[in-house]
């Protein structure tokens, strides 16, 4: 389980509509942040942001946040990903 780096999620979410999240009530109960204007919330992306106090995230109209958000912020989602093998 991990995160998406900025190219993952430009990769395998190619808009900015597909990168919008919306938080789960169990994430909104717990502090995320929801816009009120399209319900979405900001999400975590793996990737440092323009220093070491920031990482960069993907923003509620789903376009990605290089320079990021402050790593402080308690309110932020987290959108986990992870590969399964369906091989085996």
């Amino acid at each position: 389980i991990f995160l998406l780096s900025i190219s993952d999620a430009r990769e395998y979410f190619t808009t900015d509509a597909q990168r919008q999240c919306t938080a789960t009530p169990y994430a909104l109960a717990n502090g995320s942040f929801k816009y009120e204007a399209n319900g979405c919330t900001w999400w975590w992306l793996r990737i440092p942001g323009k220093d070491l106090t920031y990482a960069a995230s993907v923003l509620t109209y789903g376009n990605v946040a290089a320079p990021g958000v402050y790593v402080n912020s308690d309110c932020n989602s987290v959108r986990p990903v992870m590969w399964l093998d369906m091989n085996t």
